[in-house]
């Protein structure tokens, strides 16, 4: 009786002193998040990235939306990516007005549910105090990271914690085993925000794939029932747009049609070229160990490490996988001391035995997963000839490796907490690896805090003031100036887009064209120096059509004394 009460007592012990650190690793990771958070707010605040004519077409959707004229499904000017960033960000354009920040606060809201969502999984997948490190890693962002998280151009902010998410309910659902049958609301909530990510982006696909698949490893019989109905019900909501869209478009203007069509081309670019813009460069740039700009080559060097790293993790994952199958226990604390640590021995027999077998083949697979994922969202990259041909902007396509950091990073913790107060050369290497990560994605922040803020330009504001404050309620001018001016005036003035050679030039808001060319008092506005200005004053030298000519923050204005056609 003695020696049982002596070992409750030790277990209590033993339990209290988790709880401790667990409580350690929260606070810590709440701090780097606040940081983290912090940080971009200052980016706000600055108007760091610069705003450009993509994410002001997705704050006229916002204006749109909050004006109650329309409910666009996507984006404008294309049958595809969702605005669903448009819809959160609504609400805030009704109050405050248009502006970048008023698109870019709730992507801010975004990140933070990121953060949270991501210590959450890796605390259940791993151990806190490494999902305390991991939260440090995603708390930096470089110009590639910081472009992707923060700028409303359509799809990118909104994928990693929505799939984050996902994972995190599929590995609650898990870790409940039986239980979990009666989680309705987890459902509920795993079908909507997969249906939300099927319509906003497509690029998401394989961490909801591999989530589905996390939820349906104990089998589809927990599924039958009112848990399958919630999470169908869930699923239809979240992919209602979707589906309401294609139904309602002729055949070929669908989403599923306009992404099929999409997929299909052959590469025209080597394997060769692919590789090293999809991988040497567009893995180190999405995780923000770049600058802005450059990629040197110490922090190229990191993307044959990231690839070895996956390559080890997917082993350990897939082996740990198959062990679940005899019993844990002791075996468990010899193969992986530190989750002996996060977790007491498993109970020889009985329902907590059953129950902690459960736990522990979801956290092998939800790591599996993470893996999966990551190495099929390169490779879906590495088949595009965007991998070659720009991969310095296409980098955004690997925006959800940021989702995989941990499960990646997972042997360097591992083979660096087995070498604490042991001569292990490998383990000591492991943690000055996972410094230099760190590191590199500091260097990454610093950077782009340097260079960035170097680029703001406030010409496009001047002239959304200016103009309407002139009278001039119309206006031509090239792609990246026209929406981005529109909507800072909040249409009060309106753009037409011309091309270098004074064309039409492609507007995503279609409607904005006839309008502009039935102002009779016509107005172009080209950044000075630049092929369109070139092209209009020669123009009009040429035709002799008197014109008044102004500058304007960077911006040639050209108001001819009477009509003129345009070019065709």
């Amino acid at each position: 009786m003695q020696l049982q009460t002596d070992v409750a007592g030790e277990r209590a012990v033993e339990g209290e002193h988790r709880r401790t650190r667990r409580r350690q690793a929260a606070l810590t990771a709440l701090l780097l998040g606040v940081a983290g958070v912090g940080y971009r707010v200052v980016l706000l605040a600055a108007g760091v990235p610069p705003a450009n004519s993509d994410e002001a077409t997705m704050g006229l959707a916002a204006l749109h939306i909050s004006q109650g004229r329309e409910l666009p499904v996507y984006f404008y000017g294309q049958h595809y990516m969702g605005t669903l960033e448009a819809y959160l960000a609504a609400p805030v354009v009704a109050l405050a007005g248009p502006d970048i920040w008023a698109l870019r606060l709730p992507l801010l809201m975004l990140y933070a549910v990121f953060l949270l969502a991501m210590w959450q999984l890796t605390r259940r997948l791993y151990t806190p105090w490494f999902a305390t490190a991991i939260v440090g890693l995603l708390a930096f962002g470089s110009h590639r990271v910081i472009q992707n998280q923060f700028v409303a151009g359509g799809g990118y902010p909104e994928i990693n914690p929505g799939a984050a998410l996902l994972l995190l309910i599929a590995v609650v659902l898990g870790f409940r085993g039986a239980a979990a049958r009666h989680a309705y609301g987890l459902y509920l909530a795993f079908g909507f925000i997969a249906g939300l990510l099927i319509w906003n982006d497509w690029l998401v696909a394989p961490y909801v794939a591999v989530a589905a698949l996390l939820l349906l490893l104990p089998g589809v019989r927990p599924l039958l029932g009112r848990p399958g109905l919630a999470l169908l019900g869930g699923l239809l909501l979240g992919i209602a747009p979707l589906l309401w869209h294609d139904l309602t478009q002729p055949v070929g203007n669908g989403a599923i049609a306009t992404f099929l069509n999409m997929s299909d081309g052959a590469a025209e670019t080597g394997w060769a070229q692919r590789l090293h813009g999809g991988v040497l460069l567009g893995v180190p740039l999405a995780q923000g160990f770049c600058g802005y700009g450059r990629c040197e080559p110490w922090q190229i060097a990191w993307a044959p490490i990231w690839g070895l790293l996956l390559i080890a993790a997917t082993v350990a994952a897939a082996r740990g996988l198959w062990r679940r199958r005899a019993a844990a226990g002791p075996p468990l604390a010899q193969a992986d001391p530190t989750l002996a640590q996060a977790n007491p021995p498993l109970p020889q027999a009985g329902p907590e035995r059953t129950a902690a077998q459960d736990r522990e083949r979801t956290r092998q697979a939800g790591r599996l997963a993470l893996l999966v994922a990551a190495a099929i969202t390169v490779l879906m990259y590495v088949r595009d000839d965007a991998a070659a041909v720009t991969p310095w902007e296409s980098a955004r396509y690997l925006h959800g490796l940021l989702i995989a950091t941990a499960a990646v990073c997972w042997p360097l913790w591992w083979a660096a907490r087995r070498a604490v107060g042991r001569p292990v050369r490998v383990g000591g290497i492991a943690g000055l690896a996972f410094v230099a990560a760190l590191g590199l994605t500091a260097s990454g922040t610093v950077l782009m805090r340097r260079q960035e803020i170097s680029a703001i330009d406030d010409g496009q504001r001047l002239l959304a003031t200016e103009l309407p404050r002139a009278g001039t309620t119309a206006f031509y001018s090239d792609y990246w100036t026209c929406n981005l001016v529109t909507y800072l005036a909040g249409e009060r003035v309106r753009c037409a887009v011309l091309d270098e050679r004074l064309h039409p030039g492609y507007d995503r808001y279609a409607a904005y064209a006839p309008q502009v060319a039935a102002v009779p008092e016509q107005t172009f506005a080209f950044v000075t120096g630049s092929p369109g200005d070139a092209a209009l004053a020669q123009w009009f030298a040429a035709d002799g059509t008197p014109v008044e000519i102004t500058t304007m923050g960077g911006y040639t204005l050209y108001r001819p004394l009477r009509p003129v056609p345009l070019p065709r």
